[in-house]
């Protein structure tokens, strides 16, 4: 399930606050606990940007913006309903497209297809008349519904229509390859997951899936070459390289 990391604007507080200088000040402070949290989760640690909202949104318990980090943290956390507890707070004090795009993506994740389909449609028919930056977020996140329930055809076209919008949105080639994988059409796999490795090159996952439609198809020697051609990269770092060299000695092991 894929994290949607949302931009959110920055953070205004209302003159009945307090004004003047002060205002700025507390405005500075916010913004940038804002941007500590959302450096954790680029970084991929949830735990820290978790405990550093909690003490947050103690004192900023109604304000949207934190409510809807907490609500992607919880995600990144794989815990979905406490997701969509914040989430669904968050878009009651601010119905923001990035807010309700990233409640469908807790609905999903906890299995409330209908709720999320039902958001989600509503959030479509809202983008055209605000030109929606992200249409094909909303399009793959119908494409995920569609694929949980087995409706393989129709996860296909909104996977498709999400690429129409963007071409090389990295999450929707990722899916739409492990789509055809599952599938067991494996060229068509191929194709799409090479798309993906293309456009993230530091990303394993497609490296991970590719090596793994080469071996059901009993090409072991291009699934570890597909590995190897990763790991000659420059630009990973020991982490990077050290899951390469795991995946490999997995596969080893087949």
């Amino acid at each position: 399930m894929p994290l949607i990391i949302v931009t959110i604007t920055a953070l205004l507080l209302h003159a009945c606050q307090t004004s003047g200088k002060a205002t700025q000040d507390e405005a500075k402070i916010l913004e940038s606990q804002k941007n500590i949290v959302v450096s954790y989760l680029n970084s991929g640690l949830p735990s820290q940007a978790h405990g550093e909202l909690r003490k947050i949104i103690e004192k900023h318990p109604k304000d949207a913006d934190f409510l809807e980090l907490m609500g992607v943290t919880q995600l990144a956390l794989k815990n979905p309903d406490k997701a969509i507890f914040y989430l669904r707070q968050a878009y009651r004090h601010n119905a923001k497209s990035t807010t309700g795009l990233n409640l469908s993506s807790a609905l999903i994740a906890a299995g409330a297809w209908s709720q999320a389909q039902r958001l989600i449609l509503a959030l479509l028919k809202e983008s055209r008349d605000t030109a929606y930056p992200r249409t094909e977020r909303l399009y793959h996140n119908l494409g995920l519904i569609h694929q949980e329930r087995g409706d393989y055809s129709r996860a296909e076209h909104y996977y498709r229509q999400a690429l129409a919008e963007n071409p090389s949105y990295y999450l929707t080639l990722l899916k739409l390859g492990l789509l055809y994988h599952q599938q067991q059409r494996y060229d068509d796999a191929l194709i799409w997951l090479n798309k993906a490795k293309n456009f993230c090159r530091k990303c394993l996952e497609p490296v991970r899936h590719l090596s793994d439609v080469y071996m059901h198809m009993g090409k072991r020697q291009q699934a570890f070459a597909t590995i190897d051609t990763y790991s000659r990269q420059t630009e990973l770092n020991l982490q990077e390289r050290q899951a390469a060299l795991a995946l490999r000695q997995h596969l080893q092991k087949k």
